[in-house]
């Protein structure tokens, strides 16, 4: 028995049934597109545009050299606000930016921090850390800090974006530089959820 001519018929139609699945798989991965959520396009807005207000701060042991931010306590919150709201180091939520500029060298920088909302998203330029401590000394942890996709292609500036509940009133806010921090200065937007 020849399988020669066989094997020739399967060479001619194998490359048409290969074009033909591959032609049908190809409905499987079709070209989906995504948007930013409004809430974050106006962050990434904020961020962008030049009207921004300059905040200068001071780290911890800049404002009193006695300070230290291993021992948080209702005690020094209290000190460390009243210091800071004598300096100007305060913030709110709002649809601007602050351009953030430490006096020295970043490692940590503090705010007051005065919201009208229970809920705030903070979004930051920068990759840092966050913390907001209660003037009873409590800190609050961020309900959330990863970023939507949608929000990552449509806006690479924002690095840092971090959901807080419980913040409504006056608090303090720290931004600690970590290990994938690159600049020294950086933009903060504070949004109401």
């Amino acid at each position: 028995m020849n399988t020669l001519p066989l094997i020739q018929k399967i060479r001619k139609v194998f490359p048409l049934m290969l074009v033909v699945l591959l032609a049908g798989a190809c409905d499987v991965y079709q070209h989906q597109s995504y948007t930013i959520s409004a809430f974050d396009q106006k962050a990434c807005q904020a961020i962008t545009e030049n009207t921004v207000d300059s905040l200068f701060t001071a780290n911890l042991e800049e404002i009193n050299p006695v300070w230290s931010d291993t021992l948080v306590t209702p005690t020094l919150i209290n000190a460390l606000r009243d210091s800071l709201t004598i300096r100007g180091q305060s913030v709110v939520d709002q649809e601007t930016a602050y351009l953030i500029v430490p006096y020295s060298t970043f490692n940590d920088v503090y705010f007051t921090f005065n919201s009208s909302a229970d809920q705030v998203v903070l979004f930051v330029d920068n990759s840092v850390d966050i913390q907001v401590w209660k003037n009873d000394g409590t800190q609050l942890f961020p309900d959330q800090t990863s970023i939507p996709l949608e929000t990552i292609a449509s806006c690479p500036t924002i690095i840092t974006r971090a959901e807080f509940s419980g913040v409504k009133g006056e608090t303090l806010l720290q931004v600690r530089r970590n290990d994938q921090t690159k600049k020294d200065v950086f933009h903060l937007v504070i949004l109401k959820k």
